[in-house]
């Protein structure tokens, strides 16, 4: 716990870092961090990072269900950002699984 999370990137042609630490991590179960994002236009401070989270449970022997939830958007504009990108984070996680 504690350790720090880095995305790096390109988005629509502008280079970015955006970080975060780990809150929880339970293997192949749950991960959890706080996420600041240097889009938000907001300081890199505590109180503007929001927390994401990914937690995994078993349906069947070989089927498993991934529940995303991110929590404490810094604004609407934020929440709007991430939903327009959660469709294809979903999705490529979904290819990266199935591999």
């Amino acid at each position: 716990m504690g350790s720090p999370i880095l995305f790096r990137g390109e988005y629509q042609g502008q280079h970015y870092t955006d970080k975060g630490n780990v809150i929880e991590n339970s293997p192949n179960k749950l991960l959890k961090y706080n996420y600041w994002s240097g889009f938000s236009g907001l300081e890199d401070r505590l109180e503007n990072y929001s927390v994401v989270s990914y937690k995994i449970e078993p349906i069947s022997d070989d089927s498993f269900e991934l529940t995303w939830h991110q929590q404490g958007f810094s604004s609407e504009e934020g929440k709007c950002h991430t939903e327009e990108g959660l469709k294809p984070m979903l999705e490529q996680i979904k290819r990266l699984a199935e591999e």
